[in-house]
Formats: C-alpha cells, sequence, structure tokens
C-alpha cells in the first residue's frame, strides 16, 4: 500500500509549470504531495490526542510519546518543504526557493553542469552561484527541459537528457539494472 502511495505520487506530477504573476515558471510539489502530507500530520496529532484523552502518559510511556512526537516533527517538516520549495525559471535564469537553506538565483550563463542523480531522483544544476535541486517529481519538468534547451548548450546538460526527456513525458524512472549498479 505504502509502495502504491510513494509512487502514485511521485507519477503525479504534471510535466508543465505554472507561471507567477512576475511571468516565471515555477516548478513546485503538486496537490497530492500535499494532500498526502496534511492527512499524515493530521494523523499523527489525532494519534497523539487520542493517547492523551485515553489515559495521561506514564513515566513508562515516554519513550513512546517521545518517538510519535519526533515523526509528528518530521511530518511537520516535511510538509512545509512541499508547502514552500520551489524552483523559479525565468528568461534572466533559475532559482531557487527553501524554507532550510538560502534563497540562490544564478542567471543562465553561470549554468556549468546538469546531471541527474539515479538514487535521490534530481537534476543537479550545478552553477558559478552553487547548486540547484531539482526533484524529478516537481510539476514542471518538461517547462525545465524547454528552458535547458533554450537557454543552456547542450554539453552542459547532455549527461541528463535522456532522463529529461523521460520525465517530460512522465515515464517511470528507469530501474537500474545490475551491471549499471556496479
Amino acid at each position: 500500500m505504502v509502495e502504491y502511495l510513494l509512487y502514485s505520487l511521485m507519477n503525479s506530477a504534471r510535466p508543465y509549470a505554472r507561471r507567477d504573476a512576475s511571468g516565471a515558471f515555477v516548478l513546485e510539489y503538486g496537490r497530492a504531495f500535499r494532500a498526502v502530507f496534511v492527512a499524515a500530520l493530521v494523523l499523527w496529532m489525532a494519534i497523539f490526542a487520542d493517547l492523551f484523552v485515553e489515559a495521561p502518559p506514564k513515566p513508562d510511556d515516554m519513550p513512546a510519546l517521545l518517538v510519535l512526537a519526533a515523526f509528528e516533527a518530521a511530518t511537520i517538516a516535511v510538509l512545509i518543504t512541499v508547502c514552500r520549495q520551489s524552483i523559479r525559471l525565468t528568461d534572466y535564469g533559475i532559482g531557487r526557493r527553501s524554507p532550510w537553506t538560502r534563497d540562490l538565483d544564478a542567471s543562465w550563463s553561470q549554468v556549468q553542469q546538469v546531471t541527474y542523480n539515479r538514487v535521490t531522483k534530481e537534476f543537479v544544476v550545478d552553477t558559478a552561484a552553487g547548486r540547484i535541486r531539482v526533484l524529478r517529481c516537481l510539476n514542471g519538468i518538461a517547462t525545465f527541459r524547454d528552458q535547458l534547451e533554450r537557454h543552456v548548450p547542450l554539453p552542459c546538460w547532455s549527461a541528463a537528457q535522456q532522463e529529461l526527456e523521460s520525465a517530460a513525458t512522465r515515464q517511470p524512472p528507469r530501474r537500474l539494472g545490475a551491471a549499471e549498479r556496479r
């Protein structure tokens, strides 16, 4: 069940990004991601509340309550990430917005290399200003590919071209064969 949910979430992304009021393309998590993590947060809160309503915690219950509180805190952190993290693409360049790291903006001419990390399922954009990670599950991967084609020379992103095409057409990521894992 969990595997199906994760697979569905990873493949629920829309290929094209939305435009914001300034005209920038915005790559972001879709509604499905947000809904799942809101539901998870509500579930954890309900479990936590139920434990307190049924019986006040005893000293022996504290380790279990701490673990439950840690899961709830992690769910909140992921929910904040899902709701606040985005990649912005303009005619000028690419930018990263994140609640956990400093914002980063780089012009297209600063893009040195774009690669694909098969383990984390993300495109890694190395720029003179820093590194920007574009997750494959974000809405707008086709827009990202189109902007790379338009602004960045192919040799800089040819290492990620096959995966960009696959992600832009909403095909699931290719599994590595035994020979490729070595």
